[in-house]
C-alpha cells in the first residue's frame, strides 16, 4: 500500500495500523515484518506532507531496527543495515532528521540512524556529530520509551570500539 498510492490516499489511520504491529517490539515481529521488505516503502512515506504520517513511517523503521537488535549481544552489526543502505534509507532517514518535520521524527531518526550503525563506524563525520549531540540533548526526554532507546543507540555508539559500559 505504501509503496505505490498516492500520497493523498495514505492517511495516519493507515500508518497507525501498521505501527501498531510494530511495537511492542520483539526479535519475533521484527523477523517477521523485515521478511516483507518494508523498507523501501515506509521510506518512501517519509516525504508525505502530514507530520503524523511522518511520525509514524519512522516509527515503524525504528522499531522494526529495534526488536532485532534489543535482547542479544552487543558484538555484531545490524543484522538489517545494509538493506536499508542499498535503497539509499540512511541517507533518507538523515534527511528527514535535517528537515525538522516534528519533534518525534527529528529524535526518531537519530536513534534510527544510532541503532542501524551498530558496530559500525559513522563516516559522516557532520551526521555523526549531528547524531550524537541530538541523541545527548534528549536524554531525559519525558517519555519512558524514548529515553530507553536513546540510551540503547548511545550506548551502541560508545561500545563500537570495544570499551564497555558496566551494567
Amino acid at each position: 500500500m505504501f509503496a505505490y498510492r498516492d500520497f493523498d490516499q495514505i492517511n495516519d489511520s493507515h500508518v497507525d495500523a501498521y505501527i501498531d504491529i510494530t511495537y511492542p517490539y520483539t526479535p519475533l515481529i521484527s523477523q517477521l515484518l523485515y521478511e516483507q521488505k518494508p523498507f523501501q516503502s515506509l521510506l518512501r512515506v517519509l516525504d508525505h506532507n502530514d507530520s503524523d504520517v511522518v511520525d509514524c513511517a519512522i516509527g515503524s523503521i525504528v522499531n522494526i531496527l529495534y526488536g532485532i537488535v534489543m535482547e542479544s549481544n552487543r558484538v555484531y552489526v545490524h543484522p538489517y543495515y545494509n538493506d536499508l543502505a542499498q535503497i539509499g534509507g540512511i541517507g533518507k532517514i538523515y534527511s528527514l532528521f535535517k528537515r525538522n518535520v516534528s519533534e518525534f521524527s527529528k529524535s526518531t531518526s537519530a536513534i534510527t540512524i544510532g541503532v542501524a550503525f551498530r558496530n559500525r563506524e559513522i563516516a559522516d563525520y557532520s551526521m555523526k556529530v549531528e547524531i550524537i549531540n541530538h541523541l545527548k540533548q534528549i536524554i531525559n526526554h519525558r517519555s519512558e520509551d524514548m529515553r530507553r532507546e536513546v540510551k540503547f543507540a548511545l550506548r551502541i555508539e560508545i561500545e563500537k570500539g570495544g570499551f564497555k559500559i558496566p551494567d
